[in-house]
């Protein structure tokens, strides 16, 4: 017996599958391949499976089969398919992994771009706290990531006077100035540009540094 969900699925008229065996049914191929399943399913297992099956006679579907035994009196007398389609959910899987990839292979090359560029980079929220240090900036001031960039680098209490990155957060341009800055043990001059970072609505959200060391020109 069968459904009419049966029928349009498969595209089988009324009564198609009635007294035939499930070999004639689905062709001595298919029927070799789900054969252990079927005798699981006799045997009184509730058998589940994903695959891709025939859909109206034209392409194929991405499904999830359930084998439930009808059982009576503790007995088997068969089982029934039970079919849901998952071919929406498995194309949305699809594009989501391709689109991961695709952000994978962009942040790699991301990441190798900043690394050839040779100067410091960071990235300060609209709180001026410092998210992000690429290696060079690191080396170059220290490792500040979390602290307020005013503090870290300027030993201030408030944002700094012409802060690039006050001034990008302000009118969303690129700013460029030369300041000193205290490290360890010396005083470097360094040349800083800021560029403001955007969000997918246009609004900007963090500052873009980077930082040039210039002490050697001056």
């Amino acid at each position: 017996m069968h459904n009419k969900g049966y029928e349009d699925w498969f595209g089988h008229p009324a009564g198609y599958v009635d007294g035939k065996h499930l070999r004639q049914v689905l062709g001595e191929k298919a029927y070799q391949a789900l054969h252990p399943r079927v005798e699981a399913a006799l045997s009184g297992q509730l058998v589940t499976f994903e695959d891709f099956i025939p859909y109206r006679g034209a392409g194929r579907r991405y499904v999830r089969i359930a084998y439930v035994p009808d059982l009576q009196h503790g007995s088997v007398r068969g089982f029934f398919a039970l079919i849901q389609d998952l071919t929406e959910r498995k194309q949305a899987e699809r594009s989501l992994q391709d689109a991961l990839q695709r952000a994978e292979e962009e942040k790699n090359k991301s990441a190798a771009i900043i690394a050839a560029i040779g100067d410091g980079i960071s990235i300060q929220d609209s709180e001026f706290r410092v998210v992000y240090q690429n290696e060079y900036h690191k080396k170059m001031i220290g490792n500040h990531l979390g602290e307020f960039c005013y503090e870290a680098y300027e030993r201030k209490k408030a944002v700094c006077e012409e802060c690039p990155v006050a001034m990008s957060f302000f009118d969303g341009n690129v700013h460029t100035l030369e300041r000193s800055s205290a490290v360890p043990g010396k005083t470097i001059h360094v040349e800083v540009t800021s560029s403001p970072l955007r969000d997918s609505s246009g609004n900007v959200i963090a500052g873009i540094e980077v930082v040039r060391d210039i002490t050697g020109r001056k």
